[in-house]
């Protein structure tokens, strides 16, 4: 779990270093509630899409490749398809998606093969949306950010 945190931390760094602008630093506008009770819904479906799109094309290639290659291809396939699903609320910003959409869902998915288990590949991404999302409902975010 640290390193997943670590992970994430460097990929944030990185952008701040190299000034690429990010999303998360829109003003929030909302209601606290209704925003942590959507991302908890709407966290259930992004970790099924990818799940899907990991497991698909693995089914598909693992007797042609083998366990390792056919984990590459399922993410890859996953990271096409979730990326081209987020671009238009990243603005078309490359740099943006991939260090935070790309870097992020490599390492849910890496969670998910680890423990074959979705339920802590969601609760992980859980816990850090959370960590980003609180400050900025409640206000912090400038403080922090």
């Amino acid at each position: 779990m640290i390193s997943v945190f670590l992970v994430m931390g460097i990929a944030t760094l990185i952008a701040k270093v190299f000034g690429i602008p990010s999303q998360s630093h829109k003003p929030y506008v909302g209601t606290p509630i209704i925003t942590i009770l959507s991302t908890i819904i709407q966290l259930v479906g992004e970790e099924l899409f990818k799940f899907i799109g990991i497991v698909l094309p693995m089914i598909f290639t693992y007797k042609y490749i083998g366990r390792k290659g056919a984990i590459i291809v399922g993410i890859i396939v996953s990271q096409l398809i979730f990326s081209r699903a987020h671009i238009s609320a990243y603005g078309s910003n490359i740099a943006d998606l991939i260090l935070t959409i790309g870097i992020g869902s490599i390492v849910f998915l890496l969670i998910y093969v680890k423990t074959k288990n979705i339920t802590i590949s969601y609760l992980v991404h859980l816990i850090w949306d959370f960590v980003g999302i609180l400050p900025v409902i409640f206000g912090i975010a400038t403080l922090l950010f």
